[in-house]
């Protein structure tokens, strides 16, 4: 029996739009508005925004960042 093998290299889509959704979710954004402005669907960003709350906190606090503390600074405030 062959099985095919994903990339196991590149992370999952959701896994990369994790900071982003996280930063905008501290914005007060909805998983509808977040998903609009990542141009993902909206599953994907649920999953990123569950994915980081399941991620253990030292590991969080390495990977995922806020850049912005002001949301009138934001340029995703729009």
């Amino acid at each position: 029996m062959e099985v095919a093998l994903a990339d196991l290299a590149e992370p999952p889509c959701y896994q990369k739009v994790t900071k982003e959704a996280v930063h905008l979710y501290r914005l007060g954004m909805n998983a509808n508005r977040i998903a609009s402005v990542l141009k993902v669907d909206r599953t994907t960003a649920v999953r990123a925004l569950r994915w980081i709350k399941a991620t253990p906190f030292i590991e969080r606090q390495f990977s995922i960042v806020s850049t912005c503390q002001c949301a009138t600074e934001c340029s995703y405030n729009t």
